[in-house]
């Protein structure tokens, strides 16, 4: 008998343990598609240099000029590295179409008054001009004898309105673990090579001024973002501090991603816009909150960019309109409105923007056509809001559907990701599992709209129905109306909040004091209301 060797593979879902699976009998060798381990995913620890050594890694592509005929590069290396070259040609005939530029390093260090460990490397990021479009070039990037791999990249055809790009909702992590998000970014990738761009929605890392969330994050990601742009979004984790609940301005995002800067004044990398195909694409900052110290500051930089969007929008003669932020409005959470962010909605109505794309609940869900606040049934009667679920393991426990909702799913099991299609003047939004299970499949074709999604809001509760953040309350006393006043039960918005009313102090009392209530004796005097 020949000596052979079993090792049996095991992936347990709940706890993220893969061990990668060997079958050798003799000269013989068996690949049971096994995954790669996840050092390099779930690294605890960072030193001075970041993890960063003379070779380039942490290679990106972004764009920040036209997709026609420019390609932004960016990557890093440790402080013995001052400059680097990028090589690149087009595929297929080096000889005689290579060139290569010399860049020069910026300095970056850690916020270690933000609580983060100190530590500096150096970024590196060059725009290559004057390519030809609808090409594949090959491009290397290194520093004295040592490069990094052979990669490539495609610029946008001329005149081309038929093309697909890819969505990822949150793939932040509270255990510095991005093993989850590697899958879910590979998986899409290899399952849609013809994808022309990735967009991540917002709450790439868990914390966004420790870098070593950062050095995960990039290490999950090599082999996807290092052969197709990746057109980043600020969410609320890229503002939070080391420690502590502190936030501020998303530092360490803004210095990694070279995007667009034609952004208002203040907002330059954040918020942004750009053409691909017969589609306009625009980037709002929906951080108030987090970058912001006062009320004030909140009402000026949500004004500012409504500002730019009705601007931006203004120009464009784009058959598809998208704008993409990390909070939604149309949430799904129990109690998290956002509310501040429907300001923007007079300047979808105002442009027909088709969809806004959102992240930040970690829940996959779009809305019925929405115009004016009404709910319609056609799309060309209104916006849909997307939000685009989580790429990582973070789930919540306190997503339901809301009344605007005309898809829901709450991710438990696997995390998901959506591909957007254009075809002329055809859209279709796909949602699919990691795993490559579809679950969501929308559809709006303006040139023959008897093939959209049917969305019908109307009716769906049967009769009037007390609504608390978006959820029907459909059980206890229905309202009534009477003398041109509705009449609720009040107990029913104690029991959602979880509060308690005491009548004899004729207060309310809530475990988490988010809201401020004022009761009315008038309430109270007719027990039956």
């Amino acid at each position: 008998i020949k000596s052979s060797i079993l090792i049996v593979g095991v992936y347990d879902m709940k706890k993220i343990k893969k061990l990668a699976i060997l079958v050798m009998c003799g000269l013989e060798l068996l690949n049971i598609n096994a995954t790669s381990t996840y050092a390099a995913f779930d690294n605890q620890i960072i030193n001075e240099e970041l993890n960063a050594n003379a070779k380039p890694d942490h290679i990106v592509l972004t764009w920040s000029d036209d997709p026609k005929t420019t390609q932004t590069i960016s990557w890093r290396t440790d402080t013995s590295v001052n400059k680097a070259v990028v090589k690149y040609w087009e595929q297929g005939n080096r000889e005689n179409t290579e060139k290569e530029a010399i860049v020069t390093a910026k300095s970056f260090s850690t916020s270690v008054e933000r609580g983060d460990t100190a530590g500096k490397m150096n970024l590196y990021s060059i725009t290559l001009k004057n390519l030809k479009p609808g090409k594949i070039y090959c491009y290397e990037v290194g520093s004295g004898g040592l490069r990094g791999e052979t990669n490539t990249f495609h610029t946008e055809e001329l005149k081309k309105d038929n093309f697909k790009f890819i969505i990822f909702g949150d793939s932040q992590n509270n255990k510095i673990n991005y093993n989850a998000w590697h899958d879910t970014v590979n998986n899409a990738y290899e399952a849609n090579k013809d994808a022309k761009f990735i967009v991540n929605m917002g709450d790439l890392v868990e914390i966004g001024q420790k870098y070593i969330h950062w050095n995960n994050w990039f290490d999950a990601s090599k082999g996807v973002i290092d052969s197709i742009p990746e057109m980043p979004i600020t969410g609320n984790h890229e503002c939070k501090d080391a420690v502590g609940d502190g936030h501020g301005q998303p530092e360490y995002f803004l210095k990694q991603f070279n995007v667009f800067n034609n952004g208002p004044k203040g907002y330059k990398g954040k918020t942004y816009s750009y053409d691909y195909g017969n589609a306009h694409i625009a980037v709002l900052d929906s951080q108030l909150y987090d970058e912001c110290s006062n009320l004030e500051e909140e009402q000026e930089m949500l004004r500012t960019q409504i500002a730019w969007l009705d601007n931006d929008l203004s120009k464009s003669k784009k058959l598809w309109k998208f704008v993409l932020y990390h909070k939604p409005q149309y949430y799904m959470k129990k109690d998290r409105t956002n509310s501040e962010l429907k300001g923007l909605e007079a300047i979808f109505d105002k442009y027909h923007v088709d969809v806004v794309f959102n992240g930040h609940e970690h829940g996959l869900a779009r809305t019925f056509p929405i115009n004016k606040g009404e709910y319609k049934s056609k799309a060309d009667q209104g916006t849909v809001y997307y939000i685009t679920g989580r790429s990582n393991m973070n789930t919540k426990s306190d997503l339901s559907p809301k009344v605007w909702d005309s898809y829901y799913f709450d991710p438990q099991n696997l995390p998901v990701y959506e591909t957007v299609e254009i075809r002329g003047s055809k859209l279709t939004i796909k949602a699919f599992e990691q795993n490559g299970n579809i679950v969501d499949d929308f559809v709006i074709d303006k040139a023959n709209p008897q093939n959209n999604t049917l969305m019908v809001p109307s009716g769906r509760l049967g009769d009037t129905r007390m609504v608390l953040f978006g959820t029907p309350i459909v059980y206890g006393k229905k309202p009534v109306f009477e003398n041109n006043k509705w009449y609720v039960d009040f107990k029913l918005l104690l029991n959602f909040m979880d509060a308690k009313y005491n009548k004899e102090e004729n207060s309310v009392s809530f475990k988490k004091p988010k809201v401020k209530v004022y009761v009315n004796d008038e309430m109270f005097k007719d027990s039956t209301r």
